[in-house]
């Protein structure tokens, strides 16, 4: 019979943690191990939906983008030039939506 031998690096768990944090877009983020438990705070930027969403509207070549919101959505309206095809620029407007995964109808 014979023997071998391997060696292996543990993983470094705050490492880890602080790069799966910081790829998510936290920053100021402190990480303290007690024991078994980790006690992590962070900051995070959320977006403002409504007017992201209205730049995505406006750069698919609407004008007068006007948005109503309520408590789960909003309702974006915009004014279209007479020889644009309105069907092509809500499926271009949704397609656009969609990628950023934000849902439309």
């Amino acid at each position: 019979m014979k023997y071998s031998s391997i060696n292996v690096d543990f993983k470094d768990e705050i490492k880890e943690l602080r790069t799966k944090l910081t790829n998510l877009g936290a920053k100021n983020i402190n990480i303290k191990k007690s024991y078994s438990d980790y006690e992590v705070t962070f900051s995070i930027k959320c977006v403002d939906n409504k007017s992201e969403i209205t730049k995505i509207i406006e750069s698919a070549g609407v004008k007068n983008v006007r948005a109503n919101d309520s408590y789960n959505g909003a309702r974006f309206e915009y004014a279209i030039d007479d020889k644009t095809d309105e069907k092509e620029v809500k499926k271009l407007i949704g397609d656009m939506l969609r990628r950023k995964n934000y849902r439309s109808n």
